[in-house]
């Protein structure tokens, strides 16, 4: 828990701050859709931007959901950098929620202890559970995906299944290059069924 603590403290430093930082290209990208959802469309399957000015921006990119679910604190609080900070750091958050539990699952309390530490503090992780980017709900879905696999592989209940399948789809729509978990599920359903996957 004070591992949990002290990262979301260090995630709030500069909380404020503008998207100009080393990725700012790609934030300052995304950052009018999370506007254009707020005042114009909430319509997730029409992302527009503000590259035109005399008619729709509409842009072909992955899937918006930080972009959607921050237009919503938008409407509510104003057009600030911290609204799209407060998405992708709770993202963040319940990312280490997850890793925590993924790794107790699978290691003990130490290693997950441990682990937890690393992967909280790591400077790539810090970084980049703070920007208005797809990563943090990428990571999200990504251990959600397998910590839930793992849970329906022990209990065999249909809604840890469910799970699975909603984290998959959402992982998969948010980032497609994370396909690539098939290879851990596929080898944690070896281990379980061995041949018989």
């Amino acid at each position: 828990m004070i591992i949990l603590v002290l990262a979301t403290a260090v995630r709030l430093v500069g909380f404020n701050a503008p998207f100009t930082s080393q990725h700012w290209i790609k934030q300052l990208q995304i950052a009018p859709i999370a506007k254009n959802f707020a005042l114009k469309s909430p319509n997730l399957l029409w992302p527009e931007t503000d590259y035109s000015a005399d008619k729709p921006g509409y842009i072909e990119i992955e899937f918006q959901l930080v972009t959607w679910l921050t237009s919503f604190g938008y409407r509510v609080f104003g057009i600030h950098e911290w609204v799209g900070r407060l998405v992708t750091v709770t993202f963040s958050v319940g990312s280490m929620v997850l890793f925590y539990r993924l790794a107790l699952m699978q290691l003990g309390p130490v290693a997950a202890a441990y682990g937890l530490l690393v992967f909280a503090f790591l400077p790539s992780n810090w970084y980049f559970s703070r920007v208005l980017m797809s990563e943090p709900a990428m990571l999200f879905f990504s251990i959600a995906v397998i910590y839930a696999f793992s849970l329906w592989l022990d209990s065999g209940k249909r809604k840890h299944f469910v799970w699975t399948a909603v984290c998959g789809a959402l992982c998969f729509l948010v980032k497609l290059p994370t396909v690539v978990l098939f290879i851990p599920l596929g080898y944690l359903a070896w281990c379980k069924y061995g041949r018989g996957v």
